[in-house]
């Protein structure tokens, strides 16, 4: 699959040895608001690597929304794990970027660990259901943001756009969670 796909400004598909990116999945660049997904890669990775970068995508394109999202999906791995548990997370990617070559800061660890964690913890109906019933208005922002990039992508290879707005889909989801929600460890309880 040496197909080369470009959406402009928003996604491109790179062979490996395109763009001196050999053994990695996916990146984005900040300058262009550019993810790129390696296409020798496996599909189940490629489709990790693209909610990977989707996260930095989202930062770029909604920042305060971004910045919503960030404190709720933090606050729910301390709460699930703990805050020295969050911490060593933060400390063990800068010391992998640092064997690379590369100075993080916190901010860049704490982008790399919502990119990492961020998607997966939105993909478990009850986390879903807490973000949008506490944040909807970042919610909304941050599935539309969604949403125009999977159109872009789906109009560039000439299939139809998503056929339900995300609007709805967030209303739907909110109206299906009115009762109070109890978080309690790792259980949620309506």
């Amino acid at each position: 699959m040496k197909k080369i796909i470009e959406l402009k400004n928003i996604s491109k598909a790179f062979d490996g040895e395109t763009l001196g990116l050999t053994g990695t999945d996916g990146a984005y660049d900040r300058k262009t608001r550019t993810i790129y997904l390696n296409v020798t890669s496996p599909l189940k990775t490629i489709s990790s690597a693209f909610r990977h970068e989707v996260i930095h995508y989202l930062k770029a394109s909604s920042p305060k929304a971004y910045g919503e999202f960030a404190a709720f999906v933090i606050d729910k791995y301390k709460e699930q794990y703990s805050n020295e548990d969050y911490n060593a997370w933060l400390e063990a990617k800068r010391k992998e970027y640092e064997a690379m070559g590369t100075t993080l800061k916190k901010d860049g660890a704490e982008e790399e660990f919502l990119a990492q964690f961020g998607m997966d913890m939105l993909q478990q109906k009850a986390i879903a259901r807490d973000f949008v019933r506490h944040h909807r208005n970042a919610a909304l922002k941050i599935w539309d943001a969604i949403r125009n990039l999977i159109n872009k992508i789906r109009r560039s290879v000439g299939m139809s756009e998503l056929p339900t707005s995300v609007y709805d889909a967030i209303s739907q989801l909110a109206e299906n969670t009115s009762g109070q929600v109890q978080v309690s460890g790792n259980s949620y309880t309506r």
